[in-house]
């Protein structure tokens, strides 16, 4: 999966299921490719070994993740008249032509959470970034632990194609992510499901560990690339 193939994800499961720990390591991954990140993290501590990182924002009280949200949309309209100017239809073919823009990556935790606590307005600004932010370099991560149909309807799941489940507390949050059961029976701890931007279903095995300090897991990541 590349950012170009699926530019936002959204990944669901209860406590246990892995689901952070796959966030961490996207992050983590996000922050070695040397992408701005910004991390919404209404529990405080969930990803408060962020803070102070390069090119990393971190945001947990409901007023800064609402403005700091607000801000995104800014950019993204910003954005959108940059390369208008420049007759690029996106930010891969203004990139191209030498300009620097830098991809941007929002990973949203505990989105049920941040509905009840930020209100409709917060909620239809995710909802312009999840609609037009591909094409400005803005892609968002987006989690919750209870995925309902009214809280994930259909105009917002239509521009997450790619979904992520780990194990799901019943049949019907399966449905909701996956349209399909497969995700109530998964065993938990890092056992996922991922339905894919083409609507093919893969099931896949993470394992849960340690997690590494942020340092040496950057300098692994560039290892690896290299």
């Amino acid at each position: 999966l590349t950012l170009a193939k699926c530019p936002h994800v959204l990944i669901a499961g209860t406590t246990g299921s892995g689901k952070s720990y796959w966030m961490h390591n996207a992050i983590r991954w996000s922050i070695a490719q040397g992408f701005w990140s910004i991390v919404f993290d209404p529990k405080y501590n969930e990803f408060s070994e962020y803070v102070g990182q390069s090119r990393v924002l971190h945001f947990s009280d409901k007023q800064a993740i609402a403005a700091q949200t607000e801000s995104l949309v800014e950019l993204m309209d910003s954005r959108f008249k940059i390369l208008a100017a420049a007759k690029c239809k996106d930010i891969l073919e203004y990139c191209q032509t030498g300009q620097p823009m830098d991809p941007l990556v929002l990973f949203v935790d505990e989105y049920a959470d941040l509905v009840m606590q930020c209100g409709k307005d917060w909620t239809e600004n995710i909802q312009r970034l999840a609609q037009k932010g591909r094409a400005a370099g803005i892609h968002i991560l987006l989690a919750t632990q209870a995925p309902t149909a009214k809280l994930l309807n259909g105009e917002l799941k239509a521009n997450f194609p790619v979904r992520i489940a780990f194990k799901t507390a019943n049949t019907v949050s399966s449905r909701v992510v996956l349209e399909s059961n497969v995700a109530a029976s998964l065993a938990g701890y890092g056992d996922g499901v991922v339905i894919d931007e083409a609507g093919k279903i893969f099931r896949f095995k993470g394992y849960l560990k340690n997690i590494l300090p942020i340092n040496f897991t950057k300098q692994l990541y560039r290892r690896v690339a290299q």
